[in-house]
């Protein structure tokens, strides 16, 4: 009886050991862009909706001063892994500058250096906001 009482508390206390990482599992998030600036802008952007399962989109364009919108392509909208990074190119359609970085990626045979974005959660979604 003994054994069995203590196999018990062993399996108890393994299983409980396990149950935060179920608890904290990874969540899709809608990606969400919002231009601040008073250019026109083009922008591209890496995301993963699922482990490692990286999708490169673009371009998108952003009127100047232009709210906060979902990104969609073909209709769906786009969603980020909440424990991946998230990474964008833009520049003004203009030509007069650039949000970028150092991470090359190739977007349809073009070799973009992309940043990491720096977002903030708005609406249960990830929002990206470009500034001048």
């Amino acid at each position: 009886m003994n054994r069995l009482l203590v196999s018990a508390a062993s399996f108890a206390m393994a299983f409980a050991a396990f149950a935060p990482a179920v608890a904290q599992a990874q969540e899709l998030r809608p990606i969400m862009v919002q231009n601040n600036c008073y250019k026109s802008i083009r922008l591209w952007i890496r995301h993963a909706d699922g482990w490692r399962n990286w999708h490169n989109h673009g371009h998108f364009v952003f009127a100047g001063n232009e709210r906060a919108l979902y990104l969609t392509d073909n209709g769906v909208r786009l969603s980020q892994r909440t424990d991946h990074s998230l990474y964008f190119y833009a520049e003004a359609i203009n030509g007069t500058g650039t949000w970028h970085g150092t991470i090359p990626v190739n977007v349809n045979g073009y070799i973009l250096q992309m940043r990491e974005a720096n977002y903030s959660l708005q609406y249960g979604a990830y929002q990206i906001l470009l500034t001048c």
